[in-house]
């Protein structure tokens, strides 16, 4: 095979691989390949892939291995074969033709892999060459599916049968591992499914997945739960099939497609999902609220106070609903909260003694300042709630554990309750603190899933 590469203009080659410079252009002509060998390619320019393809080989470390620049990336054929380590992406990708995966995995590091509408599929994906994102990201296909028999569209890990005409349809697989009802984890994958037409499917749903996605979960305990809020609840689906040699457990029945994942249906290790937990100081006193999307086999809730918000001690003990599917409410009231700030945290306790506790909350007696960030850790948004007596104007920054800012935020506060929300979906999975300017909020350590 003839390996060509035709320069429209001068291109910036490093021995971390090749940057296509603003202003330079990259073609591969014919079906030629591009090898990148111990590198990563960057295009902040102009690269036509043809009907070429570009092969990332070697040993290098991820770090060094990567596909970025200033906006997505087309390709026509893609092949992982990294006999040491993995690919990291580093901006979105477009594989219209093959993405193959002979070795090393390909790592989503938050971005997306896009398939398209034609002949984009994956290709030998297997335990040891996967496509894997635990930090987020999705690989996303979109298929029109008219009475589909088996299909696994693009090779993305599930297969759908429907007599129904569905339509158009986007399935987005992620990896990032979901909560389930009673605060059961699932494994390390799960798919979107988006239909034109979403209703009366009566479809057949088998999810395939790797042994090493699996994260400490039963095989034979696996079953599928649905979410109609991209994972903010979820339904229990069950299973027909499974096949444990084969990795793949198979649902019949489903009337409509949504977020779909596996997890045990016995093991729920987690009794509660907390949705919130607020302070604020009313006539000198504060008001502790806090709600639970379901409970299960939950014991009692003890509240605990600081003045430092290290050193905590027991403030009440409060019982709880025990076991529930619904939404359920409590509420506290300090009569004597600290000079300054009194911070507060609950302490859940399972009927067995185990026990786990939430974020730390604040509130401001002197002042009639106060604040709480829910939910903390979390996944695609967190709420700031801040309670003040004048109106403030503030500036709030995001910063990583490298010190760079990641996301900025003003705000213009108004006399009593304010609610700030904060998307940081596409912010990489970490650990984060927020930082105030003009408004007496410490710094707080905020957790992405």
């Amino acid at each position: 095979m003839k390996y060509i590469i035709l320069l429209l203009l001068p291109l910036c080659a490093r021995s971390q691989g090749i940057t296509i410079t603003p202003g330079a252009s990259l073609v591969l002509t014919g079906n030629d390949t591009l090898t990148i060998q111990n590198g990563g390619l960057i295009n902040n320019g102009s690269f036509s892939a043809g009907n070429g393809a570009v092969l990332f080989t070697g040993t290098t470390a991820t770090a060094n291995s990567f596909i970025g620049g200033a906006g997505p990336m087309m390709f026509y054929h893609l092949t992982i074969n990294k006999t040491s380590n993995d690919v990291v992406l580093n901006s979105d990708i477009i594989v219209n033709g093959n993405l193959t995966m002979m070795a090393g995995n390909l790592q989503l590091n938050n971005y997306v892999v896009d398939l398209g509408s034609g002949a984009g599929a994956i290709v030998g994906e297997n335990i040891n060459a996967r496509i894997t994102g635990l930090r987020g990201g999705t690989i996303n296909k979109t298929v029109l599916l008219n009475a589909p028999a088996a299909v696994n569209p693009g090779n993305i890990g599930v297969e759908i049968t429907s007599a129904a005409n569905l339509g158009s349809t986007l399935i987005k697989r992620g990896h990032v591992q979901q909560t389930t009802p009673g605060g059961g984890l699932s494994i390390d994958r799960y798919f979107d499914i988006v239909p034109t037409n979403n209703s009366a499917l009566n479809a057949t749903l088998k999810f395939y997945y790797f042994d090493n996605e699996l994260a400490g979960r039963n095989k034979p305990e696996l079953t599928q739960w649905e979410s109609a809020d991209t994972g903010a609840h979820w339904a229990f689906l069950g299973m027909n099939q499974l096949d444990n040699a084969n990795d793949w457990v198979l649902k019949n029945s489903i009337a409509v497609f949504d977020r779909v994942t596996l997890a045990s249906d016995i093991n729920n290790p987690l009794p509660i999902q907390l949705l919130s937990f607020t302070g604020i100081l009313k006539d000198g006193m504060t008001l502790l609220n806090w709600s639970t999307a379901y409970e299960y086999n939950n014991d009692h809730f003890e509240l605990e106070r600081s003045p430092d918000g290290r050193q905590f001690t027991w403030l009440a003990s409060i019982n709880s609903h025990g076991n529930s599917n619904a939404q359920q409410y409590y509420e506290y009231t300090d009569t004597h909260p600290f000079d300054g700030y009194t911070y507060y945290r609950l302490k859940q306790v399972d009927i067995d003694g185990a026990s786990r506790y939430s974020p730390v909350v604040s509130v401001q007696n002197s002042t009639g300042f106060s604040y709480s960030i829910f939910p903390n850790p979390a996944t695609d948004k967190f709420v700031l709630l801040i309670h003040v007596t004048d109106v403030v104007d503030g500036h709030l920054e995001l910063v990583d554990v490298s010190g760079k800012i990641a996301s900025v935020k003003a705000v213009h506060l108004v006399p009593g309750s304010n609610t700030c929300e904060w998307d940081i979906s596409r912010l990489a999975h970490g650990l984060y603190f927020l930082r105030a300017q003009n408004i007496a909020i410490p710094v707080v350590e905020i957790s992405k899933l």
